[in-house]
């Protein structure tokens, strides 16, 4: 075939393009689909002495001062004493704020820390968490159990009411049974 021959062919574009072009175009028109502009606070959370046994929890603030919604996700190590109080992403609409319970449940006495992300979009930012396992007052066994928080026999460490029920005679987990 002669270059004289050649002729440009124009081809229709799918459907689906054309319809995605002008959704787009129309965002770009009305300011629509801005960008979010995520804030966390506090930017640290220090849970303090948590008795073994028990759990303390605190506050996350998540504002989007932007001009468009996002979806937040929460990335935290698995096996820390820390754990964010809900199983999914969240939606964060444009100029609002949404509120989440991170909680810590020592399982040993000791320092915890950890780093709590939060990822949107390309974007993320880190929350420190620390916070301290202490025994429980009264917690002869130090099995992070009082009598008072239902062990009901706090000279056995193995017996507490998280203990797995053996069949043995014995109430392993203080339920009476």
């Amino acid at each position: 075939m002669s270059q004289s021959d050649r002729q440009a062919s124009i081809r229709p574009a799918p459907t689906g393009t054309v319809a995605l072009w002008l959704m787009a175009s129309l965002l770009v028109l009305c300011g629509c689909g801005g960008e979010a502009q995520i804030t966390v606070e506090p930017n640290s959370i220090s849970f303090g002495e948590i008795e073994l046994g028990t759990t303390g929890d605190a506050l996350l603030e998540i504002t989007n001062n932007g001009s468009g919604p996002t979806t937040v996700v929460f990335d935290l190590d698995a096996g820390t004493p820390f754990r964010v109080d809900v199983d999914f992403p969240i939606e964060v609409p444009e100029a609002s704020a949404r509120f989440v319970f991170i909680e810590f449940s020592p399982t040993e006495e000791g320092i915890s820390s950890a780093v709590l992300r939060l990822l949107w979009g390309e974007n993320r930012t880190e929350v420190a968490l620390q916070a301290t396992g202490v025994a429980a007052v009264g917690d002869n066994d130090r099995d992070g159990f009082s009598v008072d928080a239902g062990d009901c026999d706090d000279n056995d460490p193995t017996i507490n009411p998280e203990a797995s029920e053996l069949c043995d005679a014995v109430d392993n987990n203080c339920n009476e049974e």
